[in-house]
């Protein structure tokens, strides 16, 4: 039995995402969490494998207390799927949705406006598309058909070879030994986020001495690492200038981060059949290393994401 007994969740932005929550989920029944995008479902269950902890209250797994077990053993004792839909994490979701429309290429205004569109059909407002898809609730990422892809991103956290020699850095864990002593550059949004400064605190036990207020995996915080003016940053695991700079990024043996598979976005009930094949065909084919290498022409190459996309697209055979 999974019981939870007057369980609040109150993030440090003030955010109550569970309010006075008693539950009992019976051995060997079905419950299902039914309610509105935002009102906490994910939140709950990501409280049950210690994802999230409770603010208050007490969580029970077959009767244990999951606030006394180990996260990473009680993790391993539970089979659970993942509800993230792994859009490309470091591009607004008008552009996640603007993917597919490059790939068949349309041109970047055509398929902006298709974006737009088809925002207004899942029932999200205009202002969503400005946001990254860290930013929306899961009920919200699931108003969209995803298909999967075998391409993998997620956010990391990674120190030069000098600052990971000189303090013995090699996981999210090690950190913790260095308490009050290492700045962190990240966008602002990660001071306050699971998978940023909260989660590392709360999962790793790991306190900074400073927190720098940059961009997440871009030219600011690269740069503030390259100088030493951070000693972590907040970078994408396909970035480019890890392998070219040789940052160590550091692991994350309680998983902390989840894994996002790159997909493209796109309303299911409005895919026609050729976006759907081609959808499929890009699953197939999409792999870590060709995002990589696509950041690097775009990045390091300075050639046109449209072109480069429609390169990808005619070389792997998905435009006709």
């Amino acid at each position: 039995m999974i019981q939870f007994d007057a369980v609040h969740k109150r993030f440090p932005n003030g955010t109550t995402a569970v309010h006075d929550l008693s539950l009992r989920m019976p051995e060997g029944a079905v419950t299902v969490l039914v309610g509105s995008s935002g009102c906490g479902k994910t939140t709950t269950l990501r409280m049950i494998n210690r994802m999230v902890d409770p603010t208050s209250g007490t969580i029970r797994v077959g009767g244990k207390d999951v606030l006394q077990q180990d996260a990473a053993d009680l993790r391993r004792s539970i089979g659970y799927v993942i509800q993230q839909s792994g859009l490309f994490p470091h591009r607004t979701v008008l552009d996640n949705i603007a993917t597919v429309p490059l790939l068949l290429g349309w041109g970047r205004k055509k398929a902006r406006a298709r974006a737009a569109e088809l925002l207004e059909t899942v029932g999200l407002a205009a202002e969503a598309g400005r946001r990254y898809p860290h930013q929306l609730s899961g009920g919200q990422q699931q108003r969209v058909g995803v298909a999967y892809g075998m391409a993998e991103d997620s956010d990391a956290f990674a120190v030069t070879r000098e600052t990971a020699a000189k303090y013995g850095l090699t996981s999210l864990a090690d950190l913790k030994k260095q308490n009050g002593k290492l700045v962190i550059g990240a966008a602002a949004e990660v001071k306050t986020g699971e998978v940023g400064v909260v989660g590392l605190k709360e999962v790793y036990g790991v306190e900074f001495k400073e927190f720098k207020s940059l961009d997440s995996s871009g030219p600011l915080v690269k740069g503030a690492l390259k100088k030493g003016d951070v000693d972590v940053a907040n970078l994408f695991t396909t970035d480019t200038d890890i392998l070219d700079n040789g940052w160590v990024v550091l692991t994350d043996p309680k998983n902390l981060i989840p894994g996002q598979h790159i997909v493209p976005l796109i309303a299911d009930r409005k895919a026609d059949s050729t976006v759907r094949k081609t959808l499929a065909e890009l699953g197939n084919v999409l792999t870590t290393a060709d995002l990589t290498e696509l950041n690097r022409k775009v990045d390091k190459d300075k050639k046109d994401p449209e072109d480069v996309a429609d390169a990808y697209a005619k070389e792997k055979g998905l435009t006709r």
